[in-house]
């Protein structure tokens, strides 16, 4: 399969020459050689019965043929003759994987840069380097320059064998790691392959998976997971599961993660690949690590380890030794777990990367942690340091260089671990790092506490060593309490008990006993909780895959119902409709109420919902139940967040842009994809922990589409969420009519009522009026020409931490 693929480019190159072939029989060509004695017709005939039998596959015809050219070329010192000859018989012998002698016919045409347009021959021959570069030598720069060879050479009327060399282009590029290359000329290859579900995955695979960009890989391995069904490629549709499960698996959605993980690992057994059999084993002990099931995950990454033992796969054979030495670790299983991080390090060699190393001998080190071997653990932790694979990573370096500390801090040397722990707390500054922040607060306390217990004050760094025994216990339980806020938030029991022991040690020296009872108090409920952790978390689980199920049922018992009546749907609607005004009028005040009562009319109003419904309706009248099921999901889905957020004065930002999302794409489908939209948010905001008032995005995007793009033939919408101090500021733009022409036409010249709306919850939904602002701009061109409208409002930035 792999030798296909890669000599696509030669297949098509030659094309044009078969296609002539295809119109004579062969029996016709050999009896006109036998009749002509007219030598260039005899190189014509020769040429065209080789070129024939090599498309058949009958590569020692072709052969025999070529020779014969070839010899009636050096006989009549025919250039054209012994040039075709010499071509045919270097492609021929190099499929036949005699290379040495496909070198020896091929020699003379390795340079030749301008060639007719008319001549095929060459054209196969430019086409036989290139792959022969790509498979062979694993030379991907060669393959490309001959490839942009061929491409030259082709018709503009060629254009599906030039989609064929611009997919030859994007795997070579991709193959040398050109990510950004390759899905250049993958996406010019589409339009004329888009039924190829590899060519559509491969573009997916450009985008980083583990980072913003992991909805694009979901896009195209979705799309290519479709096309699969209908072509039957299982090795495709093996590695479209495998890149949405490692995407739901960086987000740690480990249920959605494991699921098509397995699906992958099932299809990847059948078509015999045993490689990515082991590496999906893997990846599924981590979905079992993440959710704290560390029996289950030891199962897995042991069954992986087995099969890089039988493909001596060192790579394969190191990823899971540590894995398996983390979850025993996990399962207070010292032992075993530094049996394992011994034999990665033994199987290991000097040229292995420094990012593996890294990760071993941090692990190896805090296994001698957790066995109080401070020495051993020391040495490993400074070898983990050295390492240059992790450079810039603080997730990998804070707990690292904060796990250092506490070793120094056990022999008494305040001043290095002091130091070690403000490294540590600015690089997590520096990287938004909040738990490394937290942690290192806890050690800082512990430091100022073991400080403040010892008289020999030598040990303190120098701008200390004078510093009141009480001042020592106040800085320690300043820092304490900031470490126990976070990770009381955050609900981490673990850690949290610890800060609230040391924070009641450090009130009780300095005489603050009252203080000390609470926080001992609270340490006792939090070293509980700790202790019952696992038993929440497989209740939350067991909760979790419960509503999953539920909801499951509940979307497939709604897209039956539809199919049947196409009307009980609506009938649910309006029921969580009355459902949400019963709700509404006990939680909220009466201003606020109204505004958002109208804003929700204003987004779900009977246009919309009519004709989302019909689109819907389409799609199950051409019996395209899968997009039928897709988007009465996600309407319904909508419906059921837009009712739960308008209850609340304040919602997450991802959970207000994911609302926003649904509602553009069905609004798309109403347009019939008559506009495109693009949401992009500044990094330095957290959509998971900021706080923004929900609907007002939605409405001001509702208003853009209503009162501009709808009176385009093709529209765009541009929403950015950017940090300005204490501030955030949203901007909603679009490429419509303008305020001024929609006037005109209307002939009313009114305000538009949604952004009236939009800046009325502004107002209702913020506390703080002072750090709310709201503007709309009239875009012009240089000729003073509407070109759109651009609404801008600023909000308090409201963190949730």
């Amino acid at each position: 399969m792999k030798r296909l693929l890669l000599s696509v480019i030669f297949l098509m190159a030659s094309l044009y020459t078969f296609s002539r072939q295809e119109k004579k029989d062969i029996a016709s060509l050999q009896s006109a050689l036998q009749n002509t004695t007219e030598n260039s017709e005899k190189t014509a005939l020769l040429t065209e019965i080789s070129l024939f039998y090599y498309f058949a596959d009958s590569l020692d015809k072709s052969i025999a043929h070529a020779k014969e050219l070839l010899a009636l070329g050096n006989s009549t010192g025919s250039k054209q003759a012994t040039d075709a000859g010499n071509i045919i018989l270097g492609i021929c012998y190099g499929w036949q994987n005699k290379i040495s002698l496909s070198e020896h016919y091929l020699q003379p045409y390795r340079d030749i840069t301008s060639v007719q347009r008319d001549t095929p021959v060459y054209r196969a021959m430019f086409g036989w380097y290139g792959s022969f570069y790509s498979s062979f030598k694993k030379d991907y720069d060669k393959a490309i320059s001959y490839a942009f060879k061929v491409l030259a050479l082709q018709q503009p009327a060629e254009s599906n064998k030039t989609a064929n060399t611009y997919a030859f282009l994007g795997d070579n590029y991709y193959l040398k790691g050109d990510l950004l290359p390759a899905r250049k000329y993958w996406k010019k290859a589409e339009p004329f392959m888009h039924t190829n579900s590899l060519l559509i995955l491969n573009i997916g695979k450009t985008f980083n998976w583990k980072g913003p960009e992991g909805d694009s890989v979901l896009f195209y391995a979705n799309k290519a997971l479709e096309l699969t069904r209908k072509d039957g490629n299982k090795k495709v549709e093996a590695d479209c599961h495998f890149y949405i499960g490692s995407v739901y698996l960086g987000r740690r959605d480990t249920r959605e993660a494991e699921s098509h993980l397995m699906s992958s690992l099932s299809l990847f057994r059948m078509v015999g690949d045993t490689y990515m059999t082991g590496l999906l084993l893997n990846n599924i002990g981590e979905a079992h690590l993440l959710r704290a099931d560390y029996p289950k995950a030891f199962e897995f990454f042991d069954e992986s380890l087995k099969i890089g033992e039988r493909l001596q796969h060192k790579e394969l054979m190191l990823v899971n030794y540590n894995d398996m030495a983390v979850s025993l670790k996990s399962n207070q299983d010292y032992q075993r777990a530094l049996s394992c991080l011994s034999k990665a390090l033994a199987i290991m060699g000097d040229s292995d990367p420094l990012k593996i190393r890294g990760d071993i001998e941090g692990n190896i080190g805090c296994v001698y942690l957790c066995l109080n071997d401070t020495i051993n653990a020391k040495r490993h932790f400074n070898n983990a340091l050295s390492n240059s694979g992790h450079k810039g990573n603080v997730q990998y370096l804070g707990p690292l260089i904060n796990n250092l500390s506490s070793i120094y801090l056990l022999q008494g040397a305040y001043k290095r671990s002091m130091e070690l722990v403000h490294d540590a707390l600015t690089a997590a500054r520096k990287g938004l790092d909040s738990s490394t922040i937290a942690l290192s607060y806890t050690r800082l306390g512990k430091i100022y506490l073991e400080m403040s217990k010892d008289s020999n004050i030598t040990n303190r760094p120098d701008s200390l060593r004078n510093l009141p025994v009480a001042l020592l216990q106040q800085r320690a339980a300043v820092y304490l309490d900031k470490a126990a806020n976070f990770y009381q938030k955050k609900e981490s029991y673990e850690p949290l008990h610890e800060s609230f022991r040391l924070l009641a040690e450090a009130q009780d020296s300095s005489g603050d006993y009252k203080t000390a009872l609470v926080n001992y108090q609270r340490y006792i409920s939090a070293r509980d909780s700790a202790i019952n952790l696992e038993k929440i978390k497989e209740f939350a689980e067991l909760k979790s895959r419960l509503e999953i199920e539920k909801n499951e049922s509940l979307a497939k018992a709604r897209l039956q119902s539809w199919l049947i009546t196409g009307g009980v749907v609506l009938v649910a609607i309006v029921f969580i409709f009355s459902l949400y005004r019963r709700k509404e009028k006990s939680r909220f005040n009466l201003e606020l109420s109204a505004l958002k009562q109208e804003a929700l009319n204003a987004q779900m109003s009977d246009h919309f919902i009519g004709n989302t419904m019909d689109s819907i309706n389409a799609f199950i009248l051409q019996n395209d139940q899968e997009q039928a099921s897709k988007y009465l999901i996600m309407f319904s889905r909508l419906i059921r967040k837009v009712l739960e957020n308008s209850s609340q004065r304040l919602i997450p930002l991802n959970e207000d842009i994911e609302v926003l999302t649904s509602y553009l794409e069905l609004e798309k489908l109403r347009f019939h994809n008559g506009f495109s939209y693009s949401i992009i948010i500044d990094q330095s905001i957290d959509p998971d922990h900021t706080l923004v008032p929900p609907m007002v995005l939605q409405v001001l995007a509702e208003n853009s589409i209503k009162h501009g793009l709808a009176k385009r033939d093709y529209g765009q919408l541009s929403i950015k969420i950017d940090s300005k101090g204490d501030t955030i500021v949203c901007q909603v733009a679009d490429n419509g009519t303008g305020r001024q022409l929609t006037t005109d036409a209307t002939g009313k010249g009114r305000k538009s009522i949604g952004s009236g709306l939009a800046q009325r919850l502004l107002q209702a939904s913020n506390r703080n009026k002072g750090l709310v602002s709201f503007g709309i701009k009239d875009m012009v061109d240089s000729n003073n020409h509407p070109t759109g409208t651009s609404v801008e409002f600023t909000l308090p930035h409201i963190s949730i931490e």
